[in-house]
């Protein structure tokens, strides 16, 4: 009896470890997509500019009407804030 509850117990334990594991895996992925959706460019702070992401690089590039080059240097003048961006573009 002993044998066979020790078993189901470890048993239980695997299935209920590998069942986190995969919960796991998915929830992140589902956040992952959530929090990168490449359809709604500078969502959710559309206020700031991330230059890391190309499809940002890409929309206010295009939204400002300069080169993806152009942006990133004036992000590097005066920072994120993409008013302060336009302001830059705008002066020069």
């Amino acid at each position: 009896m002993a044998i066979i509850s020790k078993f189901y117990y470890n048993n239980l334990l695997i299935n209920t470890q590998t069942f986190v594991r995969e919960y796991l895996l998915i929830f992140y992925s589902v956040i992952k997509l959530i929090m990168d959706n490449r359809s709604k460019a500078g969502w959710p702070d559309n206020s700031l500019i991330n230059t890391s992401e190309n499809y940002e690089v890409e929309y206010w590039a295009n939204k400002f009407g300069v080169r993806p080059e152009r942006l990133k240097t004036a992000v590097r003048a005066v920072g994120n804030s993409a008013a302060a961006v336009a302001k830059y573009l705008n002066s020069k």
